[in-house]
């Protein structure tokens, strides 16, 4: 089952645009010709080489995408596993002895069928509990309880845990990657001249943009 670690983190997620709405855009003064022929001159320059990711929904889609898969790797995405169940028994033991003057009365016999008293008749019942050396002794105790009372049996379940940001991560990267690859790639494809080169001049008579060949 996919789950995520903190998944507070794609609260984050409307942040960009937030951004994009709250903070005021940054100004750029940069020098420029101004003529009132640049439509044609564009066109008859072969247009302007423009690229389809810069701007747009392209663009936006990217941006966004990229984003999310950081914020998915951010909240530490977990694949876990089918829980791994483990039963342990449990006894609960408690031994109260009376030391009371009551434990006096020999009203007992002991293994050879000699009378003694209750008080050395429980020590003689539970002397194998104080006697138990090992853990070998003290299963055979145990077991022997068993058959007298019920144990409770616990079951401790544990469910394994795979981490899985670095998918996230490593997606990101890629779509980054594959966008600025597909920039350059078209960037350059523009820049490429044509081999037929254009003149341009201005008629003197008319004011108009020709094309010299």
């Amino acid at each position: 089952m996919l789950t995520f670690a903190h998944i507070w983190i794609f609260w984050l997620a409307p942040l960009p645009l937030l951004v994009w709405w709250l903070v005021p855009a940054r100004a750029e003064r940069t020098p420029a010709i101004r003529v009132p022929f640049v439509s044609r001159l564009q066109a008859a320059g072969g247009g302007a080489s423009s690229n389809g990711l810069q701007q747009g929904p392209v663009s936006f889609v990217v941006r966004g995408l990229v984003w999310l898969l950081v914020l998915s790797a951010l909240a530490r995405p977990q694949w876990l596993e089918r829980p791994i169940e483990r039963v342990v028994p449990t006894r609960d033991l408690l031994l109260l002895v009376d030391l009371s003057g009551s434990m006096e009365h020999k009203d007992f016999t002991n293994a050879t069928g000699q009378p003694v008293n209750r008080l050395d008749a429980v020590k003689e019942v539970l002397g194998d509990f104080f006697l138990a050396m090992n853990r070998d002794e003290l299963s055979g105790i145990y077991k022997r309880l068993d058959e007298i009372d019920t144990r409770e049996v616990k079951t401790v379940s544990h469910r394994p845990r795979r981490d899985l940001y670095f998918w996230p991560l490593a997606a990101a990267l890629l779509v980054s990657l594959a966008t600025h690859s597909w920039k350059l790639l078209t960037g350059r494809a523009a820049a490429v001249p044509s081999g037929k080169s254009a003149r341009l001049r201005v008629n003197t008579q008319t004011f108009e943009l020709e094309t010299l060949e």
